[in-house]
């Protein structure tokens, strides 16, 4: 298992606008400030703090903050990795929540 708390600068990207990422394992994310558009197969979801997310990691995916504030987040990737890289797939919708704000 991958335990990243991570930060995403203004306007930074996992990868390159037209192209997806997948690799072995599955994925579990927190948003714990700012807003961050994931891309996962065919749907697209704007997460905010608070919100979480788990997807199948072979399922392409894209990371990107288009906000003008960085975006803190912590992810868990469970299983194994590869670099393997993929344009497009047909895939089952993630489990995506929407939670209150964990700040008072």
């Amino acid at each position: 298992m991958d335990f990243l708390h991570v930060r995403y600068e203004p306007g930074s990207a996992s990868c390159a606008p037209d192209d997806m990422m997948r690799h072995g394992g599955r994925e579990y994310a927190l948003i714990l400030s700012g807003r961050i558009r994931v891309q996962i197969g065919f749907e697209t979801y704007d997460l905010t703090e608070g919100d979480s997310v788990t997807f199948d990691s072979m399922t392409p995916h894209r990371l990107s903050n288009e906000s003008d504030a960085p975006v803190e987040a912590v992810w868990f990737v469970v299983g194994g990795r590869s670099d393997e890289r993929a344009r497009t797939a047909a895939a089952p919708s993630p489990d995506v929540t929407h939670l209150p704000s964990l700040r008072t």
